[in-house]
């Protein structure tokens, strides 16, 4: 605890010096499509991110066999999961997603201490599972032991509460040293989504199995084709680029913290 405690500390000393971001996504039972174009959209643009995952994906695996991502586990401990009726049917299914994850985010930011009591026993390390409205924390060690790394920004929450969707207008709420954690979601991303219910009340238009396999042609017939939440994040993206911010894995973080 004391040495863990010391190294956090010296972690906070320097990332309040840097300019440093992270990108997630929590795939959300996304279509194949979707996570790939979300894959293309970040490996075009050069920014590395680790995706939080809900269910197999092809185009996850092979990203993660080229070294293209990271990834760790989103359970849904929700009432009517498809992962599973209690907590350790729900971490057994994202287990098998992705064998010796490291990290997890909750759907839902689920959380309680018997989840991340079971997730350390398991062998877990670290999670992004707190989610503030642009208010920059720094890493912090759980009771758990598990280091927490607080999100900056969410799409949804950020959409949820009406946020300016012109980057520059809020530009200098991230114009500021510390670290960055970013969490979208493939399916805000593709569908350009202007406000929060917009994308709610196409998912809940559909089925789990429709929703699951949204192609290329149905998410273009319902995608947005005005300024949404997809302009905003190319803004933001361009603007931590010109700024000369540093991009990195949230693994990576984690590990530095331990070198320290």
């Amino acid at each position: 605890m004391r040495e863990m405690l010391q190294k956090l500390a010296k972690a906070r000393t320097e990332l309040a010096q840097t300019k440093t971001v992270c990108f997630t996504s929590d795939i959300d039972w996304a279509s194949e499509f979707a996570i790939e174009k979300s894959i293309s959209f970040f490996r075009d643009a050069n920014v590395p991110i680790t995706y939080f995952l809900t269910h197999p994906s092809a185009a996850i695996q092979r990203s993660l066999d080229r070294g293209e991502i990271r990834a760790g586990l989103h359970p849904n401990f929700m009432p009517d999961s498809s992962q599973g009726a209690s907590y350790d049917e729900v971490m057994d299914y994202c287990f098998k997603l992705l064998p010796g994850a490291r990290g997890f985010r909750s759907h839902r930011h689920y959380d309680v201490n018997d989840v991340l009591e079971k997730f350390k026993a398991r062998g877990i390390e670290y999670d992004s599972n707190v989610c503030t409205l642009l208010d920059e924390l720094p890493p912090f060690l759980h009771r758990t032991g598990l280091v927490r790394f607080p999100i900056f920004i969410e799409d949804g929450g950020y959409l949820l509460n009406g946020g300016d969707l012109r980057f520059a207008n809020v530009a200098d709420l991230f114009d500021t040293p510390g670290l960055k954690v970013i969490n979208l979601h493939p399916m805000h991303l593709l569908l350009n989504t202007p406000y929060f219910k917009y994308t709610r009340e196409i998912k809940d238009r559909l089925s789990r199995s429709e929703w699951n396999h949204l192609d290329d042609g149905q998410i273009a017939k319902l995608a947005f084709e005005g300024r949404g939440i997809t302009s905003f994040i190319e803004e933001m993206v361009d603007f931590f680029q010109k700024k000369g911010f540093a991009f990195r894995y949230l693994e990576d973080v984690y590990d530095w913290i331990l070198t320290l």
